[in-house]
């Protein structure tokens, strides 16, 4: 979830490419309804990243609480060029699985959904 059309876009695109299937929404209660009802389809949605803060709509913060109010196993990360926000800074503290500082590269995105989803054994 991400109000620029360029961000959603990109990763969109970036996320097909590495084998994810993909939902792209503009604001958080959008985000939070198509995660409902992928959950009430029985297809639920591995992970979801939010902006923290958007434009029109709700917001990567209230809209997480509500999917997690849903769903409490649900796996976010939450994405924002604020990084001296308190939610980027304790993200683990706000139910967030992972924090994503803007600007970032795509590859960095890769990594911490693999390690979210493809842990290293550990040995």
């Amino acid at each position: 979830m991400d109000d620029e059309p360029s961000v959603r876009g990109l990763l969109n695109k970036f996320l097909d490419t590495c084998g994810y299937k993909v939902t792209v929404t503009s604001e958080g209660m959008e985000a939070y309804e198509c995660y409902k009802e992928a959950l009430e389809s029985n297809q639920p949605v591995d992970a979801v990243i939010m902006d923290l803060l958007v434009n029109n709509g709700l917001g990567g913060l209230d809209s997480f609480r509500l999917i997690r109010q849903a769903h409490p196993e649900a796996v976010g990360i939450v994405s924002s060029a604020y990084s001296d926000d308190n939610t980027m800074a304790e993200y683990d503290k706000h139910g967030f699985s992972a924090v994503l500082a803007k600007p970032y590269q795509l590859l960095e995105l890769k990594r911490i959904l693999e390690d979210l989803f493809d842990p290293e054994p550990t040995t």
